[in-house]
């Protein structure tokens, strides 16, 4: 497990948005971030696919990992050579 600090700029908002929370990992493609601050959410990866989950929209959102994946994706999955 490991703490994380996302950095972003969003152009919904016009501004640079900071977020923080927990990380942990597992090959092959699984991995869990759980933000803490400023809002509560989980992005879950199974290998197969993503899961993203807002408490206050009340909703999980669904996606599968079929085709190319970014390099982040493929780096924290254990399928991009450093």
């Amino acid at each position: 497990m490991a703490d994380f600090v996302q950095t972003y700029r969003s152009a919904a908002l016009g501004r640079e948005l900071v977020e923080r929370g927990t990380l942990q990992l597992k090959r092959p493609g699984r991995m869990r971030w759980e933000y803490v601050h400023p809002e509560k959410k989980t992005f879950v990866s199974d290998g197969k696919s993503f899961f993203f989950y807002v408490p206050a929209e009340r909703q999980v959102i669904v996606r599968e990992q079929a085709g190319e994946q970014g390099i982040a994706v493929r780096l924290l999955s254990g399928d991009g050579g450093i």
